[in-house]
């Protein structure tokens, strides 16, 4: 059996871009100035795939960096441009597929992408529900995924994303050292998955474990952004998991400098350490006399987890030093080119 090939050398199908022109179908990133591009569509059983309806992998190339040419040059993400492009990119991948075709100036700008969304929306969408503004521009646009979005809870949303991602890290992990490493460091945390024969995995382990008591310098994973970024919906469990640490280390005698706190966690400053240690109802002594701000350690139980309003001062605190990471590099280039790792 023969492989099909497409032959569609636009963003979108002729008579797709026709019909949906007709039936005022068009997101408002495809009218102009914009080009219609192919929406994601599930075929049914016994359908026929034309390959007038298929891009070859050069035009799917195209298609993902106009895609990303989209996005706003900053580290910011409407929930309308979202899943724009959510949908776009499940098209770039199903072409892919109908041809048997694994292209990884496709399949890895995509990956970043997803990696940087999930960060960003995850920061946005902490209230527990989209945000009016939000629903407004979703719905100026008409496609079904965003519809549904309206229907979903934000947890619900962000497992989808989380979805994606993983799906496209596992075909990439094998195609370079940099998305071997992310692939690794998405999984760390899962069952079985070690394999201590693995030199990759070993060396990853040991980038990216938290020890901040033993190093003063930053790990590679921690400087570069993208590593960074897969553990950003992890952080939360991470400084709890420090917490729990040092709460069994020290005592309640024990003075311990909120400034400490803050280089322990390497958070950027002073401020979020004081936001978590509010979050866990840990008194504090502000600094006097030349004596720093203090606290201890087992005055009262830990809690099991940070306030909200802790846990989304620690996700801006963090998605701040990842914008500082991405320097002067637009959304759109750190998702084509990445950075080394």
């Amino acid at each position: 059996m023969s492989m099909l090939v497409g032959t569609c050398l636009g963003f979108c199908p002729l008579h797709e871009a026709k019909e949906r022109r007709k039936m005022q179908e068009l997101s408002k990133y495809e009218r102009p100035p914009y080009l219609p591009v192919k929406k994601f569509r599930r075929s049914a059983a016994g359908t026929v795939i034309k390959p007038h309806d298929v891009r070859p992998v050069h035009v799917l190339v195209e298609t993902t960096a106009y895609l990303l040419s989209l996005l706003p040059s900053q580290l910011t993400l409407p929930l309308d441009l979202y899943h724009f492009l959510d949908d776009r990119f499940r098209a770039v991948r199903s072409d892919l597929t109908l041809q048997g075709a694994f292209a990884l100036d496709v399949l890895q700008p995509i990956a970043r992408f997803y990696i940087l969304a999930q960060c960003i929306l995850r920061l946005e969408t902490r209230s527990g529900s989209v945000p009016y503004a939000s629903l407004e521009k979703l719905l100026e646009d008409q496609l079904a995924s965003v519809l549904l979005l309206l229907r979903e809870s934000s947890v619900e949303f962000r497992r989808l994303l989380e979805d994606q991602l993983a799906s496209v890290l596992l075909l990439l992990r094998e195609s370079s050292v940099e998305f071997r490493r992310l692939y690794l460091v998405l999984h760390q945390d899962a069952r079985d998955f070690c394999r201590p024969g693995d030199a990759t995995w070993r060396s990853t382990l040991a980038l990216c474990t938290p020890a901040p008591y033993l190093s003063a310098r930053p790990s590679s994973l921690e400087t570069n952004l993208l590593a960074r970024a897969l553990r950003f919906r992890k952080i939360g469990a991470d400084v709890h998991q420090q917490m729990v640490v040092l709460a069994k280390a020290y005592t309640k005698q024990d003075r311990f400098p909120v400034a400490d706190l803050a280089r322990f966690l390497r958070l950027d400053d002073a401020e979020c350490a004081l936001a978590i240690l509010r979050g866990y109802g840990v008194a504090v002594t502000p600094s006097a006399e030349g004596e720093p701000a203090y606290f201890r350690f087992n005055e009262a139980p830990l809690p099991d987890a940070m306030t909200s309003d802790a846990m989304t001062a620690l996700l801006a605190s963090e998605f701040a030093a990842l914008k500082t990471l991405g320097g002067d590099a637009t959304f759109s280039a750190l998702a084509l080119l990445g950075q080394p790792l």
